[in-house]
């Protein structure tokens, strides 16, 4: 069985002894506990341990000269060891008798070590109890020993002592025989190495002892030949003034910035300029004046229904729309205006206008009758005729007994046939009729502009985005019999929209290499005139007249270049000969810097326009 001796000192925490104690490796685990300490001092701690050692199944032995703790090792079924008589350990239960007898301790060792152990008792540990025990533990059948100190303070081992093989005394401290104890060396604390000092005393050193290591305590110095360097007040006190002195010297000479201010000669722009735009170009040309552009093409239709207001008596044939096919043949059918189509329940309508069939088509096996829509109306009036969709046919062919004629070409509508009726009815009257076109036209502009604004979002219209309205059809005319009509109408708009920045590049441009000038564009003025779209190459073209101011360029490279070490009045002459500068400042700072500094990293410059 092997054994862990920790060592505790009086500032030890219960969290790091624990986590020490966590990773031993050992089966059995000494605690040595001085006067006063904080670790294991009270029962939480006490009852926290108890539960680890169940579960790490370990052992657990206690030496403290204090009889509280003890008492509180007793309560928790803890071995307690007494140094001053190796027989009165107490644990939960008795442990064999030494196996040796006792041997007596060389009184010249404890003369040595007199002066240590009055050091311990100071610290509040007792260095006797501790010293017997472990003399008793090391003399344990040369036992593997481990040794685990808290390191709290960061002194060094200054020496290990080796001491004669003539102690024989021997001690057992489990119920085992022939105890097997890691050692594990740690910094700590002088009084823990003094304690583990005695513990070697009681072996051979040739088994367990590294060579004897002693360091020196004289103050720190380096040495080198023609240097010498010792850290005292006045040496400290002299350098840190020279680092002082050379750190005000940098920041006096580093630390010094310059701003330039320059206004620009203003010169007032009057131009006009034919722009063309289209979406075939792809940048900007400012020598042929032309921009990139985006077309628009939007078409949008409309379609309301309203209430009839008039209340006549009236005589009106049904009427609607059906779609005839030609399924007999590839050659196209002529149906004169007035063709007969007889519904499925015999009644009759007739075409309101000559139609050409078209003949069916034959693709890839397919075939494809061909069609055509056309308006019919009832043979007479009445809401007899206000018949279902469904299938009429042709009653002339019907007539010629024309089968397959009759069959192959027919109509199929989709609405039900309407207006027809005899007598009391509600009409359109012309005010519903004019206000109903007029309130679907104003509707589909608005719409058809919105739906312009959505598109162009972030591009420049001078075009009129006013739209064509083109053909409006309503499902009834003025003094017709209908309960309701509807209206429908279609809107179309075509324009070329361009970006504002497309422009000011231009016009930028332009001044830059007709004039020599810049330009702000947020400070210019402009005017659109003769604006046209030309419908068949979308071509946008208008003139502009741009107003405003133009400065004269300046060169803020060279004049920095110029500038660098250059003092107040250097500056002042310099700038004075520069062309195109209306005014300037120059700011130095902080206040000692007088010249304008060499690194242009920290020189600023600021153009001004006004």
């Amino acid at each position: 069985m092997s054994t862990k001796i920790i060592n505790i000192l009086k500032d030890d925490r219960f969290e790091e002894i624990l986590d020490i104690f966590k990773k031993a490796l050992a089966d059995e685990v000494i605690f040595v506990l001085p006067k006063r300490h904080q670790a294991l001092a009270n029962e939480t701690d006490f009852e926290i341990l108890s539960a680890m050692s169940q579960e790490y199944n370990r052992s657990v032995l206690i030496l403290s000269p204090n009889p509280t703790i003890k008492n509180l090792a007793l309560q928790y079924n803890f071995g307690v060891l007494s140094g001053k008589n190796r027989e009165d350990k107490i644990e939960p239960k008795p442990l064999p008798a030494p196996e040796s007898e006792e041997g007596e301790s060389d009184d010249s060792g404890q003369d040595d070590t007199s002066e240590e152990e009055s050091k311990l008792e100071d610290e509040g540990g007792s260095s006797t109890a501790f010293e017997q025990f472990q003399r008793d533990v090391i003399n344990s059948s040369d036992p593997e020993i481990e040794l685990a100190a808290m390191k709290r303070q960061t002194k060094s081992i200054s020496d290990i002592v080796e001491l004669p093989k003539n102690d024989g005394i021997k001690v057992n401290i489990s119920k085992k025989s022939e105890p097997i104890l890691n050692i594990e060396v740690k910094r700590k604390e002088k009084k823990a190495l003094d304690e583990i000092e005695s513990v070697w005393q009681s072996r051979p050193a040739e088994k367990f002892l590294a060579p004897k290591r002693t360091f020196s305590k004289k103050p720190l110095s380096f040495h080198r030949p023609g240097f010498n360097i010792d850290f005292k007040n006045k040496t400290l006190t002299l350098f840190a003034v020279a680092v002082v002195i050379i750190f005000t010297i940098v920041i006096y000479v580093s630390v010094g910035s310059a701003k330039v201010i320059v206004k620009p000669v203003v010169n007032e722009l009057n131009l006009n300029l034919k722009i063309t735009v289209s979406d075939q170009f792809s940048n900007v040309n400012w020598e042929s004046r032309r921009i990139p552009g985006q077309l628009f093409s939007i078409e949008k239709r409309l379609e309301e229904s309203f209430t009839s207001t008039g209340l006549r008596d009236v005589a009106q044939k049904a009427r609607g729309k059906i779609t005839v096919y030609n399924e007999y043949g590839t050659a196209p059918q002529v149906l004169v205006a007035t063709t007969r189509f007889e519904s499925s329940g015999g009644l009759v309508f007739r075409t309101l206008k000559t139609i050409t069939v078209s003949g069916m088509t034959v693709r890839n096996g397919e075939i494809t009758p061909g069609k055509i829509e056309v308006e019919i109306i009832a043979d007479k009036a009445g809401e007899l005729y206000n018949v279902g969709s469904g299938r009429f046919g042709i009653m002339a062919f019907k007539e010629r007994g024309d089968t397959g004629r009759y069959e192959k070409y027919y109509g199929i509508s989709d609405e039900q046939m309407k207006g027809g009726i005899v007598g009391q009815a509600k009409v359109v009257t012309s005010e519903d009729y004019i206000n109903a076109t007029k309130q679907v036209s104003d509707k589909l502009i608005s719409v058809t502009k919105n739906e312009l604004e959505t598109q162009s979002a972030g591009l420049k219209i001078i075009t009129e985005s006013k739209p064509v309205l083109k053909e409006l059809t309503s499902s009834a005319q003025p003094d017709e019999a209908a309960d309701s009509f509807s209206v429908t109408q279609i809107a179309e708009l075509e324009t070329v929209g361009f970006k504002e920045s497309d422009l000011n590049n231009l016009i930028s441009q332009y001044v830059s290499n007709i004039d020599n000038l810049t330009v702000l564009p947020e400070k210019l003025k402009f005017e659109f005139n003769n604006i046209s779209l030309n419908k068949e190459t979308k071509v946008l073209e208008f003139s502009v007249i741009v107003q405003g101011p133009a400065y004269s360029k300046i060169d803020s490279d060279k004049i920095i270049s110029d500038l660098v070490n250059k003092n107040e009045e250097e500056i002042t002459s310099y700038l004075t000969s520069v062309d195109g500068i209306d005014s300037a400042r120059v700011l130095l700072s902080p206040f000692w810097v007088t010249k304008v500094p060499k690194n242009k990293e920290k020189v600023r410059f600021e153009i001004q326009y006004e």
